[in-house]
């Protein structure tokens, strides 16, 4: 009976330890799994209007009203031939007009962005003293000022200027819109860059130029696809500023094609959803395309800054 008994309290024992060893390992892993279901809740949080927009640009509009969430059954192309004009002669449609204005305003505007930011960004990694913190305030206030201020200026000037409503006066609003944000970007990645590289060039003959254009920048190629990136979003998908400074139908882009679709009493929404699909799809590909490099630059502004 004794031993029993003495065998019943080891038992206990054990079994008394093992939870205890068991609460340690669950206690870690409620976080992880609280984690795990926040991430899972905000991914189906973004992709559930992704789903609906793609899934419901193949549906004909009762089956979008009836069944949004379903699947196309069976699919149909009509909306998007309606969207590229090809099912009746709808102005607005005319997406070969918008796109090609969105490429143009789009590519120039990054295309003078990065090609003469750079050198301000170079400027200021390298540079310290009075001078050098008044430009970098300067480039500050200029992004802490809201664009809704400047724009009735803006068209005045343009205006003033004889070229309002017309593409070089949006690669020159947008280049004034986001260059600052690709100076201190590139002012931020130079300073990674160490400085020996720079001065071992001067012992061996190269000018300030030279050293930037061929030993600097090249190392800056993640900082320069994430700007391309983030500038190439922010000019395509811009609304007001289409909106405001080109006006008529004449100077429509992809994003005011979409809003210019929508009528004000009855709305085409399988039109809409192929047309904001058309839209997206050129982003997302370069996006795509360059998301590695994105990621590489996030990374080391990051950590290396």
């Amino acid at each position: 009976v004794v031993g029993a008994s003495n065998g019943g309290h080891r038992s206990k024992a054990h079994s008394s330890m093992e939870t205890k060893g068991h609460r340690p390992r669950f206690r870690k892993l409620v976080p992880r799994i609280v984690t795990e279901l926040i991430l899972i809740l905000a991914i189906a949080l973004v992709f559930t209007p992704v789903y609906l927009l793609v899934v419901d640009s193949f549906k004909p509009a009762k089956a979008i009203s009836l069944r949004p969430f379903s699947l196309p059954n069976p699919p149909t192309l009509a909306n998007y031939q309606r969207a590229l004009g090809s099912a009746g002669k709808n102005a607005v449609s005319d997406i070969v007009r918008m796109y090609r204005n969105s490429v143009l305003i789009t590519s120039t505007s990054v295309l003078l962005i990065i090609a003469l930011t750079p050198l301000a960004g170079y400027y200021l990694g390298r540079t310290s003293g009075m001078f050098a913190n008044l430009v970098l305030l300067y480039f500050l206030v200029g992004f802490m000022i809201p664009r809704e201020i400047v724009l009735i200026p803006l068209i005045n000037n343009f205006r003033a200027w004889r070229i309002s409503g017309t593409l070089p006066s949006m690669c020159l609003y947008y280049f004034g819109l986001h260059s600052t944000f690709s100076v201190l970007l590139y002012g931020k990645f130079v300073k990674t860059i160490p400085r020996e590289l720079d001065e071992s060039a001067l012992i061996d003959g190269a000018r300030k130029g030279q050293i930037f254009w061929r030993i600097v920048f090249p190392l800056l190629k993640p900082c320069t696809l994430s700007a391309v990136i983030f500038i190439g979003l922010a000019v395509w998908n811009d609304f007001l500023g289409p909106l405001l400074l080109l006006g008529g139908q004449l100077g429509s882009t992809i994003t005011l094609g979409v809003y210019r679709g929508a009528d004000q009493y009855l709305t085409d929404w399988g039109m809409i959803f192929a047309f904001i699909v058309l839209a997206s799809a050129p982003m997302l590909i370069l996006f795509l395309a360059l998301q590695r490099w994105f990621i590489r630059g996030l990374v080391e502004g990051a950590v290396k800054g």
